[in-house]
């Protein structure tokens, strides 16, 4: 979440493991559902999801030069 300056830096929400023929691409999906926006509220002591600006970074591998970033709210 890009203002919240005390969270993490990335925060893993999905992973998927494909093969992709030399050449050639393929589509992932990955479903966006509340469970995706969660964070832990103190007040509450649980799980919730929070509304707000995301930016989800998607790529092959965590390193910048692999990931496009798209922005988002929820």
């Amino acid at each position: 979440r890009p203002d919240d300056a005390e969270g993490p830096i990335k925060s893993l929400r999905g992973i998927k493991r494909v093969d992709v023929p030399a050449g050639q691409t393929v589509l992932v999906r990955f479903p966006l559902t509340a469970e995706t926006f969660e964070w832990w509220n103190e007040s509450k002591q649980d799980m919730r999801p929070l509304k707000g600006n995301w930016e989800l970074l998607v790529g092959s591998s965590s390193a910048a030069s692999d990931l496009r970033k798209l922005d988002y709210k929820y």
